[in-house]
């Protein structure tokens, strides 16, 4: 039997049952525990079977060894930025955990980095590079030599050309397509169903098809129906 890895999960919400399902297919982590903001948990193998919420975080450190992994389950960029940066000062020797479906089918030579999910069905083709801390959705197409930095997700079936450039902390909507040689800039977002023929700005929502400006936005500014960790 193979020595299987430890696994925090922060985040309670949706995501975090899509990360689990995920892990139990792969059959190397342990679930340690799944920390929500409320202080209450949905699991713990801790101790004592203590509790920790999101602003208890130093409570954490006399759980993590060598062995001991998180991964960020929140689908909202800007909030996975704030706990991953709120999760690595409190926990320095807490490692991130790649997560890479069975399911999916992702070339050799892929590079993705720490942090990231990639979900069933979703297919990563050749010499694409994904940054620390991205999701690439369940389905989702992602061609050869696209580069995601880090903090980029996508919704269910998204489809990428090659050459297609997605800066930081920018969302793809469900089921939208971008076309080859693109580029979106970073905190932007495509809406669901969009068709992108042509280069995106920073800080920016589009959609349509082809998808058109719609409205700048902030940082912070929730794309999701709900924020709920």
């Amino acid at each position: 039997m193979k020595n299987r890895k430890k696994i925090i999960i922060f985040g309670a919400g949706g995501h975090h049952k899509v990360i689990l399902s995920e892990l139990k297919k792969l059959n190397d982590f342990n679930v340690l525990a799944i920390i929500g903001k409320e202080g209450n948990i949905v699991k713990s193998d801790a101790p004592e079977n203590e509790t920790y919420s999101l602003q208890e975080l130093d409570k954490l450190s006399s759980l993590i060894d060598s062995n001991t992994y998180g991964i960020v389950a929140v689908g909202f960029n800007y909030l996975r930025q704030k706990i991953v940066d709120d999760v690595s000062k409190n926990l320095k020797n807490l490692k991130w955990a790649t997560i890479i479906s069975k399911d999916s089918i992702v070339s050799p030579d892929v590079s993705i980095d720490e942090g990231s999910v990639v979900v069933s069905g979703s297919i990563v083709n050749t010499h694409t590079k994904i940054g620390k801390h991205c999701i690439i959705n369940t389905g989702s197409c992602i061609e050869h030599e696209n580069i995601f930095d880090d903090y980029v997700s996508c919704g269910p079936k998204v489809t990428t050309g090659g050459n297609v450039k997605i800066k930081s902390s920018s969302f793809i909507g469900m089921r939208s397509v971008i076309q080859h040689n693109i580029s979106i800039g970073k905190n932007t977002v495509i809406g669901a169903n969009s068709f992108v023929n042509r280069d995106c700005g920073d800080n920016m929502i589009y959609y349509g098809n082809p998808a058109e400006f719609i409205r700048k936005r902030e940082n912070d500014e929730n794309y999701l129906k709900s924020n709920k960790v």
